[in-house]
């Protein structure tokens, strides 16, 4: 479990940092990217794990839906269009 503490969370849209995992801390902060960065001259090695700050895992999780919505609407918009077509067929 040591090793655990050696991953730091990075945002991979805006580049902030988690500093504090047990109360979702995120900075974004010239100084701590300079730590992490020269960490392994200290002896020390730390592995970035790559995921969303809370703003920005809402701002592309809200764009996901968005996405989905639309493509709900056009498959039920052409759903719609192949009912009526089999309709004026009959």
């Amino acid at each position: 479990m040591t090793e655990l503490k050696n991953i730091v969370g990075a945002c991979c849209v805006c580049h902030s940092i988690r500093t504090n995992n047990e109360k979702n801390i995120w900075e974004s902060s010239d100084e701590e990217a300079y730590k992490i960065a020269n960490s392994e001259a200290l002896g020390d090695w730390i592995a970035l794990s790559h995921g969303y700050c809370p703003p920005c895992g809402e701002a592309v999780f809200a764009e996901i839906k968005k996405v989905k919505d639309k493509r709900r609407e056009r498959q039920t918009y052409e759903l719609r269009e192949k009912i009526d077509e089999r309709n004026h067929a009959e």
